[in-house]
């Protein structure tokens, strides 16, 4: 998986000290091999775009890690196209579910109860959906509080 360039660009451009460069990870392997991150360090982690086009492995990986290295009442904001209740919806995104299985049966959208079941297992809890453009959605799921 490439890392695209562009994140840096924009972080250099704007000058935004407080924000690390965008790391290449394999979600699939522990947290301990994703960097530096010690657990409960960080709060926020944005994936985009994957949880679709990678093996269920991934994805498993992706909340069991960032259960792990978000600190409580951290954030693990998604985005990509994805299931509601069993369903995909519109066409467009039919057919894109359908070619993603054609080129690898391990790939295709994920419902997002599916995706809640994962969190929950691992801390987090989906705190809100957001419909954004092309057909996608935002999903924001919330770190359990300890208190």
């Amino acid at each position: 998986m490439t890392v695209s360039l562009w994140p840096e660009a924009y972080r250099a451009h704007y000058q935004l000290h407080n924000v690390k460069p965008a790391i290449h990870l394999d979600v699939s392997l522990p947290y301990e091999y994703w960097g530096s991150f010690e657990p409960e360090s960080l709060d926020l982690v944005v994936n985009i775009n994957m949880i679709h086009i990678s093996p269920i492995a991934c994805t498993q990986g992706l909340f069991k890690g960032t259960g792990a290295v978000l600190k409580p009442q951290g954030l693990l904001l998604t985005y990509g196209p994805y299931a509601m209740n069993g369903h995909i919806t519109p066409q467009s995104n039919v057919d894109f579910d359908y070619s993603l299985r054609q080129r690898n049966p391990e790939w295709g959208l994920r419902d997002i109860t599916f995706l809640t079941s994962i969190a929950q297992k691992n801390g987090l809890f989906l705190e809100k959906v957001v419909d954004m453009p092309a057909n996608n959605k935002c999903l924001l799921f919330r770190k359990e509080s300890l208190v």
